[in-house]
């Protein structure tokens, strides 16, 4: 189902684009930074992106500024450049949600940014089974009234996902573009 609902998007994404086009009258192909940034949009809009995106990819992550408030406005700017992305609200919220989430959305970005030490309560308990003993740990946020606990700071990924990364991915005209998170917090949860 999610494949039919990609090649409508797509379908619509190019209708925009020609129509776009077609309004100009200019006759001509789009060259340099207008090319560039409407290859940007349709290829930051997939998880899926063949080798002609390289280009339009390096151009568009070519894009920093020393902060990076600056640099999602900048890249939004040159997103801006391809005609399309003013075509309707919908089309100016994926080019938004593209200069905001393209490059900070993937496992590699969540998985530094989103990692922070929390004090946890550590709590082992041993088991004996089978004349084999166990030991395992369990992390609580508060102190339990029970165990062997004992407080430590832990490392761990948010499991959150921060409110731009769920923009872009959940647009309706975006495809494959999420990550998930894998596993408990506490116990080597990541993003992959």
């Amino acid at each position: 189902m999610k494949n039919k609902h990609f090649l409508f998007v797509f379908f619509a994404f190019f209708t925009a684009l020609s129509t776009s086009v077609a309004a100009q009258n200019t006759g001509e192909l789009f060259t340099g930074d207008k090319k560039d940034a409407c290859e940007a949009l349709l290829c930051l809009s997939s998880g899926q992106r063949p080798d002609e995106c390289q280009p339009s990819l390096d151009r568009y992550f070519g894009i920093k500024k020393k902060k990076m408030s600056d640099t999602i406005e900048a890249r939004h700017d040159f997103l801006k450049k391809c005609p399309a992305s003013e075509d309707s609200q919908e089309m100016k919220a994926l080019t938004s949600a593209i200069a905001h989430g393209a490059g900070r959305c993937d496992t590699d970005y969540l998985n530094a940014t989103l990692r922070k030490q929390i004090r946890v309560y550590a709590c082992r308990t041993t088991t004996i089974n089978d004349k084999k003993m166990t030991q395992t740990v369990t992390y609580h946020e508060k102190k339990p009234a029970y165990g062997n606990c004992q407080q430590q700071t832990i490392s761990v990924i948010d499991s959150k996902q921060p409110a731009y990364c769920v923009a872009y991915q959940d647009h309706a005209y975006t495809f494959e573009i999420g990550v998930k998170y894998v596993g408990d917090p506490y116990n080597g949860g990541h993003w992959e």
